[in-house]
């Protein structure tokens, strides 16, 4: 029970998993127990095979609270974005996920039409670049204001998601209850971010970069981690960008086990290009309440406003979603004036489904969410059974 009210109760219990007592019994630590590699579920599937870096064989879960209509679920672990493509071709895929080039270049083939449907939907994630706001350098909002003018963000959605995406504004996923719609992301004026430079000290020296009035070069470096492309094409475009206002950024990529114990958890880095991903429930405390800032926590580049924990607090002190909102709707507010991130795109989730799958119901979820409801009609049941 809880002392006061606190909305996200429901939301906290439903990430309790339920777990066999005498299976955890059987030893003192769970990573010790059998649960690692041969877990115990109630859901639609449960594990039949497990091959690591080869593929996973779910079956139809027969004491689960609801018993799916495809009787098991093949997922293959591929080496690259092209085998993918090519098994897709060559029939031996019903579903996967597409890059924004595949979607939107080699979709178009025949072969491709008449087999397969594709479902766009906005992802629950989105990409930002953070600011340490205890470097010297971001403590004046006017110069994180400048720096979000600086940045064209529907022209890196074009660059690196090929459009497959949508510009952001906010902590929330647009089109859900939370999301303030009054907010829009800041325009591309890069001459409104020389003038808020200007004003906060920053003065074109030689070669047009800016430096302070002790002569200091307006220089940092942007980390992120190895591995991911997308952000990585994404630094270099924010690298020109703020060339252009008299900015000099260096990018540091990192091996991602390092990026996380060296650079983030220990807050060793000027800013950060990350994202993250939204759960269902708007809660922002641990992201965005000041208490939240120590190593290894989640305000990842410490922001701490009185008004905003005030926002916070409220809004999870209530369970009148009006109510809610109104105090989201001001932290959104308070975040897009202090720009402790520069928010950058949240990408749209591509998938390419076989047509002989029916049931499936696109909703904001996406499309998985009721996957134990999707059926293949019988004539078009082309695969037999594997062995378990």
């Amino acid at each position: 029970t809880y002392a006061e009210p606190f909305a996200p109760s429901l939301s906290s219990w439903a990430g309790l998993l339920v777990m066999p007592a005498h299976v955890i019994a059987k030893t003192k630590s769970f990573n010790d127990t059998s649960l690692k590699t041969e877990p115990v579920g109630t859901g639609p599937y449960a594990l039949a095979r497990w091959r690591r870096g080869q593929d996973v064989l779910l079956a139809a879960n027969q004491t689960g609270w609801q018993k799916p209509y495809i009787a098991q679920l093949y997922m293959r672990t591929l080496p690259d974005q092209s085998t993918q493509w090519l098994e897709l071709k060559a029939g031996n895929l019903d579903a996967a996920s597409l890059t924004p080039l595949a979607y939107t270049r080699l979709t178009d083939a025949p072969w491709f039409r008449n087999n397969y449907n594709t479902y766009r939907y906005l992802g629950s994630a989105y990409t930002y670049m953070g600011f340490n706001l205890k470097d010297p350098l971001f403590t004046d909002k006017r110069v994180r204001q400048a720096l979000s003018y600086a940045v064209d963000r529907q022209g890196i959605i074009n660059a690196v998601l090929f459009g497959q995406g949508e510009p952001i504004a906010s902590i929330f996923k647009p089109g859900t209850w939370a999301y303030n719609t009054q907010l829009q992301p800041y325009p591309f004026n890069p001459q409104k971010a020389r003038q808020l430079l200007a004003e906060a000290g920053w003065k074109p020296g030689p070669g047009g970069i800016l430096v302070n009035e002790k002569g200091e070069r307006f220089q940092f470096i942007l980390s992120t981690n190895q591995g991911n492309e997308t952000r990585i094409k994404t630094a270099q475009i924010l690298q020109k960008f703020f060339a252009d206002v008299g900015i000099v950024m260096e990018i540091r990529v990192q091996e991602w086990s390092t990026f996380l114990t060296n650079t983030v958890n220990p807050r060793q880095f000027q800013a950060i290009l990350m994202g993250w991903s939204l759960p269902v429930e708007p809660d922002p405390y641990d992201v965005w309440h000041s208490t939240k800032t120590k190593p290894s926590e989640f305000n990842l580049v410490s922001f701490n406003n009185k008004a905003a924990d005030a926002a916070i607090v409220a809004s999870r002190s209530t369970f009148n979603q009006e109510e809610r909102k109104k105090h989201l709707d001001k932290l959104q507010e308070i975040l897009s004036d202090e720009q402790p991130y520069l928010w950058l795109y949240a990408p749209y989730a591509l998938e390419a489904v076989h047509k002989r799958v029916a049931g499936i119901q696109p909703a904001p979820a996406g499309i998985g969410y009721n996957s134990e409801e999707w059926y293949v009609p019988t004539a078009w049941q082309l695969r037999p059974a594997l062995k378990q």
